[in-house]
């Protein structure tokens, strides 16, 4: 099998900070239905993965990655702006394990299309800059990020489908 559409690889962002920023979504006016997720490949660092590659060596990557990071901890710090752009994004605390992972991605047998930006690990919460950032409310909570997901998003219609999903590598004591 191989992927239809252009593919992302993210972590999601669980309950109940994904939750928080579904609504802060919602009350900037942001219409995309992107998943909650903070951004490994596919827009920043490298593009998207191409049609037509091979979904069992993208899975096969992606657990042999995973396999390679245990669950951490995330919190968001600020709210910035790309450069030259309307998009606004959270950004994590500590971009550390977002780098590593990315690296790891990058360096992977995965084909990526090119990238113009340098990677930024983010979670997008609206591309209409009618409002100030500094209104934005933060979530403050930490949250556990325990696995890697793979999203295809349809051009034409926008609809998001994810292909596969793999859990961290447990703690030992798990």
């Amino acid at each position: 099998m191989k992927t239809s559409q252009k593919s992302h690889i993210v972590v999601q962002i669980p309950a109940p900070v994904g939750i928080q920023i579904a609504e802060i979504r919602k009350a900037l006016g942001y219409k995309n239905n992107l998943p909650i997720d903070l951004t490994l490949t596919g827009s920043s660092g490298v593009g998207p993965i191409p049609v037509g590659t091979d979904l069992a060596l993208i899975k096969d990557q992606i657990d042999q990655i995973a396999n390679q990071f245990t669950p951490f901890e995330v919190i968001f710090n600020e709210c910035k702006i790309f450069s030259n752009t309307s998009i606004a994004y959270l950004s994590p605390s500590d971009r550390t394990i977002f780098d590593r992972i990315h690296e790891s991605l990058k360096q992977s047998s995965i084909p990526f299309l090119p990238s113009e930006f340098e990677y930024t690990p983010h979670c997008t919460v609206t591309t209409n800059l009618q409002i100030s950032i500094e209104k934005i409310t933060i979530p403050n909570e930490k949250f556990i990020i325990d696995s890697i997901s793979l999203f295809e998003r349809n051009d034409i219609t926008s609809e998001i489908t994810l292909l596969y999903k793999t859990k961290l590598k447990p703690e030992p004591n798990d």
